[in-house]
């Protein structure tokens, strides 16, 4: 089998999807306080 390194683009893709169909792929959201969301806006760390 050729090196990861080696693969195409789409191969990457069609390589992480099948993975993630092979176990229930979970998302999930992230929810900042929003004092801590105001102070890393005003420090430009957090591009809305």
């Amino acid at each position: 089998m050729p090196k990861w390194e080696d693969l195409s683009q789409w191969m990457k893709v069609t390589m992480a999807t099948v993975v993630c169909h092979e176990w229930d792929l979970l998302t999930f959201n992230i929810n900042l306080h929003p004092d801590l969301e105001a102070k890393l806006v005003a420090k430009g760390t957090l591009d809305l």
